[in-house]
């Protein structure tokens, strides 16, 4: 298990937590099997980064089981909000922030959409969607991306 506290050293534990930075694992190459993500990506500012770093750390044919919310409405995924390279946040829209119980909140930097298994599978990931529904409504998906 790991958090992202931004404020303390990566690699050291917060109130008894390790403290990873998924832009930037502190692993080494292929030292997983499984990883799990749940709520995270939509507030990763670089979020190839991420995939790559997650890709990274995983064996060959290990897997990256995930939740992000989607918009089944939306074909093609929003960025909402970039971090320049000086670090000063660049609002495409109104800012979007998601409760936690780690913080008071977090930024979304995108709304994910319909493409998301496609944002995946460019990382070199097969990725397949398994959807929940409560009154033949999607509440929510779980995706299972295995690296190939």
């Amino acid at each position: 298990v790991s958090e992202y506290h931004p404020d303390h050293p990566f690699e050291q534990e917060v109130n008894g937590i390790r403290n990873e930075n998924l832009e930037n694992l502190s692993f080494a190459n292929q030292s997983f099997d499984l990883l799990i993500t749940s709520a995270v990506l939509e507030h990763v500012s670089d979020l190839s980064k991420t995939l790559l770093e997650i890709r990274r750390v995983l064996k060959k044919d290990g897997c990256h089981i995930f939740t992000v919310p989607v918009n089944y409405y939306m074909n093609r995924t929003k960025t909402r909000v970039v971090l320049e390279e000086n670090g000063k946040i660049n609002y495409i829209l109104p800012p979007e922030i998601h409760g936690n119980d780690v913080s008071d909140g977090v930024l979304a930097y995108r709304n994910f959409g319909t493409d998301i298994k496609e944002i995946i599978e460019g990382y070199g990931f097969v990725c397949n969607e398994e959807k929940f529904y409560v009154d033949d409504a999607c509440v929510t998906s779980v995706y299972i991306a295995r690296k190939v």
